[in-house]
């Protein structure tokens, strides 16, 4: 697509602003974007997201945006629950798109939008996949055979009823730097103090060994992903707003010594400039970039739907309340 790509936002809510509002105008610059129109059913917060882009017209209808500014492409930022609805309407009207997540509530309505979205570029903004540190030990490790991806998902003071609308990020990091599927796991969902803890172990398709804890309600916020291949280790500290130990860094382990560290600065990252550095400006760039066919977006639809599988896993287990297990196979 030849000058400025015209890009339509969906979806003024809190994480919006937090996180997708403050790259948007480095977005612009970096991939020659204009904003073509801001829509949210509360208009005074679109009204004041448009201000904020330098001026978009503003919407509260979706269809109605659609139809008015004819963009090359939709950013859907709305809460989990409203996604898969919007995609939807996004969808048929042929419109590419990048899309939050998880976009859906199960594994059934994520197919759906895959058989749906066919042909049609679009981006799920897992934002962990386009993160520097994830980007660098996807680099170190090309190539070598896995033996084990463990994961450590930990939170402070977490205690939603549903916390799978974050565990997901978990899982799906989890996946990504494992480099394939699983095919079988084992769930198990045991209660701590306040929150539902979830432990997952098993195997992908190719052999690698995967373990992952995830505990909402602890005494530190940590987010640690160990990968293990016989003459290399990666070790991911995950730099997350609220991490104790942020900005997080990413380390290359061989021969039992530490051979390469790397942290925010030395990606030429501002250690506070948090949407940058999780990869949400990445995810961006990547959608305008496949707009212009110029890559391929591999965060999409179909390469996440397993993510929503095994969160459908455990849904039921959640239901029977106290520890509950169970053997599912996948793939």
């Amino acid at each position: 697509m030849p000058g400025p790509l015209r890009i339509a936002i969906v979806g003024a809510g809190r994480w919006s602003r937090e996180m997708h509002l403050k790259v948007l105008p480095r977005l612009a610059e970096l991939e020659q974007v204009s904003f073509a129109g801001v829509c949210d059913l509360n208009a005074q917060a679109a009204a004041e997201y448009a201000r904020a882009l330098g001026g978009a017209d503003t919407f509260t209808d979706l269809g109605a945006m659609i139809e008015a500014v004819r963009p090359d492409g939709v950013a859907v930022l709305v809460p989990p629950a409203a996604a898969a609805a919007v995609l939807e309407q996004v969808i048929a009207r042929r419109v590419p798109f990048l899309t939050e997540k998880p976009p859906a509530h199960s594994a059934a309505a994520q197919r759906k939008l895959i058989a749906a979205a066919a042909g049609l570029t679009h981006v799920v903004a897992y934002n962990r996949r386009h993160c520097a540190y994830m980007q660098q030990a996807k680099e170190w490790l090309a190539g070598r055979a896995l033996q084990a991806v463990q994961t450590h998902f930990s939170r402070y003071n977490r205690i939603e009823e549903d916390f799978t609308d974050t565990a997901v990020h978990g899982l799906d990091a989890t996946r990504h730097l494992a480099g394939d599927d699983l095919a079988e796991a084992r769930i198990e969902v045991a209660p701590g103090a306040r929150a539902r803890n979830f432990f997952i172990t098993g195997w992908t398709k190719s052999g690698t060994r995967i373990e992952i804890s995830i505990t909402p309600d602890t005494a530190s916020a940590c987010e640690h992903y160990t990968v293990r291949s016989a003459a290399r280790t990666v070790v991911l500290a995950f730099p997350m707003n609220g991490m104790i130990d942020l900005p997080g860094r990413v380390e290359l382990h061989e021969d039992n010594r530490v051979v390469a560290r790397k942290s925010a600065a030395d990606f030429g990252i501002d250690p506070a400039d948090q949407p940058v550095l999780a990869g949400i400006l990445a995810e961006h760039r990547v959608f305008c970039q496949a707009l212009r066919g110029q890559t391929q977006p591999f965060s999409t639809l179909a390469s996440t739907l397993q993510t929503q599988e095994i969160r459908d896993a455990i849904y039921p287990l959640l239901a029977r309340g106290g520890r509950a297990s169970a053997e599912v196979a996948l793939g």
